[in-house]
């Protein structure tokens, strides 16, 4: 058994919600380019904004767009792993509270969808678990919005 402590995993979760909004991926942003290198008029323009927006948020650790969604992880979580001092659903949340409080990202979930009364730290966030063979734990994170 490896017994991973949870502060680890918060840590690790508070990363990654970060990067997700402050930091558009590499691939990305080499395709931006090429769309500015093959586009003409108004679409050239807009492709460059974005990449000079893109730029901004990295440089300045500011979000990448004001709507930072909701939180979902996918986890691939090994049977012969033991966290200490908690569990996978408690930690995610701990640490999707600190990065979106601390980094003064959108808060967007409500506790009570009848009330309408905002949870102020963008939990619970949306957890699913696979259980899988192993000692090691994979987490993959998309912000995502829902459009109504």
């Amino acid at each position: 058994m490896r017994k991973i402590k949870s502060e680890i995993i918060i840590n690790a979760v508070a990363d990654v919600c970060s990067k997700a909004n402050f930091d558009l991926p590499e691939d990305i942003l080499r395709c931006l380019r090429q769309c500015v290198a093959l586009e003409t008029g108004i679409a050239k323009d807009i492709f460059g904004e974005i990449i000079e927006n893109a730029d901004i948020a990295k440089k300045e650790q500011i979000p990448l767009c004001q709507d930072t969604g909701t939180a979902n992880f996918f986890i691939k979580l090994g049977k012969d792993i033991i966290i200490e001092d908690g569990n996978i659903y408690d930690a995610i949340n701990k640490g999707v509270s600190s990065s979106y409080v601390d980094n003064y990202l959108r808060k967007s979930i409500v506790s009570d969808p009848l009330e309408r009364k905002n949870t102020q730290d963008n939990t619970p966030a949306s957890v699913y678990v696979d259980t899988v063979d192993g000692n090691e734990i994979e987490i993959i994170f998309l912000p995502s919005t829902v459009s109504t």
